[in-house]
């Protein structure tokens, strides 16, 4: 047991002192203050992880995601159910790293690639893909109160966001030389005001924490709602992103405004694709969403907008990601094979983190010791990319998730079960 443990302790050192290297190395190894405190939360963290390595593993493998529990969906507790979820999760984070590596080298490119073009519109997906999750994994009616879903869900989103966007402050030495209250309220404010042009992608992060202030209180209106009338809204809202989007184009403007046409309704539709009596139309369903696929090809092709006609909560994005989210969900229970299921669920776990460190993993290892951004690449080469660029946040994630989150969230226990004991015992 002694052996066991000592091990434990070298190799989470290890991992901890790697990420610590790396990540002074991408600082010009100017240590400071900042990076001081990191590293004596990380050891913090080599303690915790060495001394009962399979209880954190079980305590990750069970908590809430910030995109949802998959662990009864559809009221069913069973592998294959977690697996198909956990697939649309880790195809999402995937997605997300393709679609920037393609857009970065399209920036630089001397003339317009079709082929990237529509890769990198394809899997923009990913956006309603993640509020789709959302919406089928949180939208079930549950006994909950609102208070313990703002707490399990809105809690798990903000520390790796404030720790993460913390972290690209100091890499970009914004918040360098400054006193800890100086840097707390630019980090504080610039996340309260939305003003974050480190992370522009933090967008998507901001909208499924809108969405869950509303969750709590949509459970409660579709609790007792007919399926058919589930499907009537669902296709409601599709008409009403139509709208949204091509009207404007067409006529100018369009005066009706509701929540349905924006991505409360790509979360409504979530829902619904994940009610078991809608697997019967996942034909239709996949068959549109190829239809929907079509148009997006013809678009890129016919050189149109199609970042105006296709992306967000155009209908035909949504379709299309209405299309492949049925797509899992009626093939995933062919996802059997145990080591793939285990990569899987690893990509899931940590999809968050992969989301919040791979913008930095893009713009400074991958871009500075392979060009990406700099000079034009082809399709083949920015694919190797992608895949290089998601190995590396998912190991920067995994440390993150296990050295800075894990400690920070003892520590933050410990100081609530104290308060506690205090009130109770004054």
């Amino acid at each position: 047991m002694l052996i066991l443990q000592a091990k434990r302790y070298i190799v989470w050192t290890a991992y901890a002192a790697l990420m610590l290297a790396v990540f002074l190395y991408y600082d010009d190894m100017q240590p400071s203050a900042f990076f001081a405190a990191v590293t004596l939360i990380m050891a913090f963290g080599v303690v915790l992880n060495a001394r009962d390595g399979a209880a954190q593993d079980k305590a990750l493998r069970g908590s809430a995601s910030w995109a949802g529990d998959t662990k009864a969906a559809d009221g069913v507790s069973g592998s294959r159910r977690r697996a198909e979820y956990d697939l649309l999760r880790a195809l999402a984070a995937c997605f997300v790293i393709v679609t920037h590596v393609f857009q970065t080298n399209m920036a630089v490119a001397s003339e317009p690639h079709r082929d990237q073009q529509l890769l990198s519109l394809v899997t923009l997906c990913c956006n309603p893909i993640y509020v789709m999750l959302s919406g089928a994994l949180l939208l079930r009616w549950k006994e909950e109160s609102i208070w313990e879903f703002y707490r399990k869900r809105i809690t798990k989103l903000l520390l790796p966001l404030l720790l993460y966007y913390t972290f690209y402050l100091w890499e970009n030495r914004i918040i360098t030389g400054m006193s800890f209250m100086e840097a707390a309220g630019l980090v504080l404010g610039n996340l309260i005001s939305g003003s974050t042009p480190e992370t522009p992608y933090y967008w998507l992060i901001y909208t499924i924490m809108s969405l869950y202030v509303v969750f709590p209180f949509f459970r409660y209106m579709l609790r007792d709602m007919p399926y058919r009338t589930a499907g009537t809204l669902s296709v409601l809202c599709i008409c009403f992103m139509g709208a949204a989007a091509y009207l404007p184009l067409l006529l100018g403007g369009f005066g009706i405004s509701t929540f349905l046409g924006s991505w409360a309704g790509a979360a409504i539709l979530g829902y619904f694709l994940s009610l078991e009596e809608t697997r019967r139309f996942d034909g239709m369903i996949m068959a549109l969403g190829a239809g929907a696929a079509v148009c997006m090809a013809a678009c890129v092709y016919l050189g149109c907008d199609y970042m105006q006609l296709c992306t967000g909560t155009a209908p035909v994005m949504i379709i299309f990601s209405a299309g492949l989210f049925s797509a899992v969900l009626h093939l995933g229970g062919l996802l059997r094979e145990r080591h793939l299921l285990k990569v899987v669920g690893f990509l899931s776990r940590h999809s968050l983190g992969i989301i919040l460190i791979h913008w930095w993993v893009v713009f400074w290892p991958v871009k500075r010791h392979f060009g990406l951004g700099i000079i034009e690449l082809s399709g083949t080469r920015c694919l190797l990319l992608s895949a290089i660029t998601l190995i590396i946040s998912a190991a920067a994630a995994f440390g993150v998730d296990r050295l800075l989150i894990l400690p920070i969230e003892r520590l933050m226990g410990f100081v609530r079960k104290s308060f506690q004991k205090l009130h109770r015992n004054p």
